[in-house]
């Protein structure tokens, strides 16, 4: 009987780690899909870096938003990744008298600080999980552009 009850605690160990590995697997994030890389390579392929650009505003819209402009007109986005964006608070601290999408006089939300101003942004590919695309809000994973130093030039 030992023997048997042996086997049976053997067994639900061995199936143990199979299991966990099961659900780890159905938990990982979906890859990003073919549209969203082609878009992104078609913006940042030709861009500088480090890139010299005006902060336009941090804010949420279907997704976060984390804005800037080049000297070229080209509007860079790098709201999907994990930025180290250097100590820069680039968010707006809301009050309690504020409403939450309370916009500047030119429709920009953000730290008032530094909206309008340029930073010199350096960015490298890297693997980032985010929310993502055209309104699916799912968990996907994929190299995108990601801030890794952010320099205030004005």
């Amino acid at each position: 009987m030992s023997c048997s009850s042996e086997n049976s605690q053997q067994k639900e160990t061995d199936s143990s780690p199979q299991m966990e590995e099961q659900v780890a697997a159905s938990k990982q994030p979906a890859p990003l899909p073919a549209f969203y890389i082609d878009n992104l390579k078609q913006i940042y392929d030709n861009a500088p870096n480090p890139l010299r650009a005006t902060f336009k505003g941090a804010f949420i819209g279907d997704y976060y938003h984390l804005m800037f402009e080049g000297e070229n007109g080209q509007e860079y986005d790098f709201g999907d990744a994990k930025n180290e964006l250097s100590g820069f608070k680039l968010e707006k601290d809301y009050n309690s008298d504020e409403e939450v999408n309370d916009l500047d006089e030119n429709g920009n939300e953000g730290n008032p600080e530094f909206l309008g101003k340029t930073f010199l942004i350096h960015w490298e590919w890297k693997s980032n999980v985010f929310l993502c695309c055209e309104g699916e809000y799912e968990e996907k994973e994929g190299v995108i552009p990601t801030i890794v130093k952010l320099e205030l030039t004005e």
